[in-house]
């Protein structure tokens, strides 16, 4: 697996590095690859998105100098920021013997012992991909 720090970069700049290394490994010419990177303040909006959920106005957009991106990626919305490690896996999961069910299994129990690390409890929810904690109030937060 080779890893890329691209450092911070516009998402829609990280965006095309993916689609370009995820071309590359596809074509065999590169091996997986995970690229790390950190975004300035931006809303991400997937499929299922709907603008309304965007909690927050363009005064408040441009105060914090955020942007919003549509993407053709699962999900609603979500933030990423500076100090915001983002990993993006570009795997041939057929090198790993793996189908993406059981893949998504594997990075989701790796980022739980990863938080165990660092002693934030954290733990799967059934029918929703991705890991969560609670908060203060008693609140389910998604971490990863």
């Amino acid at each position: 697996m080779e890893i890329v720090d691209a450092g911070s970069i516009e998402y829609a700049e990280g965006l095309e590095l993916q689609q370009s290394i995820w071309q590359e490994v596809v074509n065999q010419k590169r091996n997986s690859t995970l690229i790390f990177c950190e975004h300035p303040p931006v809303y991400t909006l997937g499929k299922n998105a709907k603008r309304a959920h965007l909690l927050i106005g363009q005064e408040q957009l441009t105060q914090i100098g955020a942007s919003v991106y549509q993407t053709d990626r699962g999900g609603d919305i979500t933030f990423h920021g500076p100090g915001q490690l983002v990993g993006y896996p570009i795997i041939r999961l057929e090198d790993y013997h793996l189908g993406v069910r059981r893949y998504v299994d594997i990075l989701e129990d790796s980022l739980i012992e990863t938080c165990k690390e660092y002693d934030i409890i954290s733990d799967k929810i059934h029918g929703l991909t991705g890991i969560w904690i609670k908060d203060n109030a008693g609140h389910e937060r998604k971490i990863a």
